[in-house]
């Protein structure tokens, strides 16, 4: 769940993901409203579709991403079973397939949620977003990750970073983490 662990890094892949996938609020091209032209008048019929189904699609693979890189995964505590096991049953197949696609399918509920009840952002609303705010927190996200991760290898103790002491690091790295999302 490195959503818990990378709070900064999640919110800016959802934004981005969000800005990726043309979906409002940062569906600029495609404002049915304001734009007389584009896609909605130049194409009827199969063609439209398929452009609707792309976004869609597109839709769905950042809902997998976002799912499988900060929401877990096919992992559910007590649910799923013991990661750590040798052998996994058909039954312990399936629940973890199936905990996927729940996972996806709330990540795409969040996705509709979020387009009935935001308003859509002008260019330079959304030019001002991408490079004055969710660059620079995502290159100080890296840079402060990067230099803890540094510091950990350099300062931790020979073994340690396999045994009990990589859970002391990996805890000051998660709280790390949160003071730089803060």
């Amino acid at each position: 769940w490195f959503a818990l662990v990378q709070p900064l890094g999640f919110v800016v892949f959802v934004i981005a993901a969000f800005a990726e996938a043309a979906r409002l609020p940062f569906d600029l091209p495609e404002a049915e409203q304001e734009l007389i032209g584009g896609y909605h008048t130049e194409y009827s019929g199969m063609k439209l579709l398929l452009f609707l189904v792309a976004e869609f699609l597109h839709m769905i693979t950042a809902s997998f991403l976002i799912v499988i890189l900060f929401l877990g995964g096919w992992h559910f505590p007590l649910i799923t079973g013991d990661p750590e096991a040798e052998s996994i049953t058909w039954l312990t197949a399936i629940v973890r397939i199936l905990v996927l696609h729940a996972k996806i399918f709330c990540v795409i509920v969040f996705f509709m949620c979020v387009r009935g009840s935001w308003p859509r952002f002008r260019f330079d609303q959304l030019m001002n977003l991408a490079w004055k705010i969710m660059l620079p927190l995502g290159l100080v996200n890296f840079l402060a990750i990067a230099i803890l991760e540094e510091v950990r290898h350099v300062y931790a103790p020979r073994g340690s970073l396999t045994t009990g002491g990589n859970l002391a690091w990996s805890l000051g790295i998660a709280a790390a983490a949160w003071a730089v999302f803060i």
